[in-house]
């Protein structure tokens, strides 16, 4: 699993207040696998490996 800084989820999410992005942090692993990266996404179309949404 990889981690990252609270600092840097901080500064990603725009939050002003370490507290609120510190509530991003507790989202389970289950769900993290169940989204789909926008960027995997632009990669299957661009190699053809996907319908344009």
């Amino acid at each position: 699993m990889s981690r990252a800084h609270i600092c840097v989820i901080q500064v990603l999410l725009g939050h002003v207040n370490i507290n609120t992005a510190g509530i991003y942090t507790q989202v389970s692993s289950k769900t993290m696998r169940a989204v789909a990266s926008p960027l995997d996404q632009i990669v299957a179309v661009m190699e053809g490996r996907g319908p344009p949404r």
